[in-house]
């Protein structure tokens, strides 16, 4: 029952966003007065057609798309239909209406988007802003971290360095000190940059009645966690794998030499240095100096400070929280300048160090602060009723580019198969928010069906777009047959990558 109500409130948004789609460019045509022979949501055999005034409207019997009909569109309607008689055909209107016309479809999604995203706005019961509010004892932007500014021997440039033999290294005070400590052997643990098997060091403190509570297994030479570590307030505190890695620089690999630092410990175990491992299969990086490192191969990294207004990351400026995730999202996977307001004044912080995720193969950065919560009064709210519908596009153009220039692989690319599942994870779980998300989800959709559709490929908007400026250009059409082979090749590979895609998809549900 729950499979089939994700698909019919999928296949719901799906339809309602491409006949909204179609509507656009119905709406332009009609207002142009070009003839329309028919108006059809879906693909496939007729299931319900009505007669109207001037055209047809269809349903159609496969949920995958929908079109207007409109005489004079392809490079083959030569012969008039009886019907189209005395209609005014695409092709013998001016350009910039032709223009126009297919551009309809595309701003309809757009702005569809942008006004859900107003509206999510106007009752969120939460605004954030860009402004750091706390930082919690696992953060690390807030720290001088020191980092390789370039390859060398067994280091790769952007690697940072947590730890050395066991213990957390910090620099507010320069490199001298990590210089110091380390030496010739010296088990450094780096967070690197294009890491796939991703894991991530935490500074935890853990009483020993909680310590007590934990089940652990010793593998590949590492303590781990057999199992979730739930807390006093019924909390996972800590992960099943988690690795025990040291505890104030003393080594741990056995349940007996853990035992024995407890025995003579206080009822606290500070500086616990854990290692969270994302997935199972994922090994903490860890590298054996086969030589000293030197001040010349190193810098430190920019602290952030709480009270710090975020105006930009790298080259992303940052106007609402969306913006400021997405930035860090993007740029947060290597040291990278932020530029706050702090003491009133505008000031560059160097180098910043987040914390890396990895999913889907992409390797993305994460805030690791609180933001203040602003008051949610007229001001904020119109404020961010503009700016985060605009986040949102910019999110959408971002990821379409970084599609096309290889930095999402084919694992992160999804089509109505895969958003089906996010849609139904939504639906199901229930819970507080759950409509905000359905809702963010559908902005999402509706802005990359937009957006994509302005891609210059023929078969699509933006291609057949194009085909009208080269017109323009050359004063007369492109011969029928070129016209034709070109959109018959565009079809074709659009109908591939969906085949592709939707494969991959199904093949994810299993």
């Amino acid at each position: 029952m729950d499979a089939i109500i994700t698909i019919i409130v999928t296949l719901l948004i799906f339809g309602a966003l491409i006949a909204l789609h179609e509507l656009g460019h119905y709406i332009a045509a009609r207002s142009f007065g070009v003839g329309i022979r028919e108006y059809a949501i879906g693909m496939g055999p007729v299931i319900w057609q009505k007669k109207g005034k001037y055209n047809k409207f269809s349903l159609r019997a496969l949920p995958i798309g929908g079109f207007v009909d409109m005489v004079g569109e392809n490079p083959s309607d030569e012969a008039e239909d009886p019907e189209d008689i005395g209609k005014i055909p695409l092709n013998t209107i001016s350009i910039w209406k032709r223009m126009v016309i297919v551009l309809a479809g595309p701003f309809v999604n757009i702005v569809l988007g942008l006004l859900i995203m107003a509206i999510i706005v106007l009752f969120q019961s939460n605004l954030y802003g860009t402004t750091v509010d706390s930082f919690s004892g696992m953060s690390i932007s807030d720290n001088n971290m020191v980092y390789f500014t370039e390859s060398n021997g067994d280091f790769e440039r952007y690697d940072i360095v947590y730890a050395v033999d066991g213990k957390t290294v910090t620099a507010e005070n320069g490199i001298d000190a990590f210089l110091a400590q380390q030496r010739v052997g010296s088990e450094f643990i780096v967070i690197r940059k294009n890491s796939t098997d991703f894991a991530v060091p935490l500074v935890y403190t853990v009483s020993k009645e909680g310590l007590d509570r934990m089940k652990f297994e010793e593998k590949d030479g590492f303590l781990c966690l057999s199992e979730d570590y739930i807390n006093k307030e019924g909390q996972v505190a800590l992960h099943k794998h988690d690795i025990f890695y040291s505890i104030d620089g003393q080594r741990l690999a056995h349940t007996n030499e853990l035992n024995g630092y407890k025995t003579g410990a206080g009822e606290n175990l500070e500086n616990v240095l854990i290692i969270r491992r994302f997935g199972t299969e994922a090994e903490p990086l860890i590298v054996k100096t086969t030589k000293t490192v030197t001040a010349d191969v190193v810098g430190v990294s920019g602290a952030l400070k709480a009270g710090d207004e975020i105006v930009e990351v790298g080259s992303t400026s940052t106007k609402v929280y969306a913006d400021l995730a997405y930035s860090v999202f993007n740029e947060g996977v290597a040291p990278t300048d932020v530029t706050v307001i702090r003491d009133g004044k505008e000031q560059v912080v160097k180098d910043v160090v987040f914390y890396k995720g990895s999913e889907q193969g992409v390797i993305y950065g994460q805030i690791d602060f609180v933001p203040v919560e602003e008051e949610k009064n007229f001001g904020t709210v119109c404020y961010n009723a503009v700016f985060q519908p605009l986040s949102s596009l910019k999110m959408t153009l971002s990821s379409i580019v970084d599609t096309f220039t290889g930095r999402y692989g084919v694992e992160a690319l999804s089509g109505p198969v895969g958003i089906g599942e996010q849609i139904g994870e939504v639906i199901h779980s229930g819970g507080e928010g759950s409509m905000e998300v359905l809702f963010t989800l559908i902005v999402m959709i509706t802005l990359s069906l937009g957006v994509c559709n302005l891609l210059p490929l023929p078969v699509l908007d933006g291609g057949r777009f194009l085909l009208y400026a080269i017109e323009g250009i050359r004063r007369k059409p492109l011969p029928p047959k070129v016209e034709t082979a070109i959109m018959s090749i565009s079809m074709f590979l659009v109908l591939a990558l969906m085949a592709f895609v939707m494969f991959k998809d199904v093949i994810g549900l299993f």
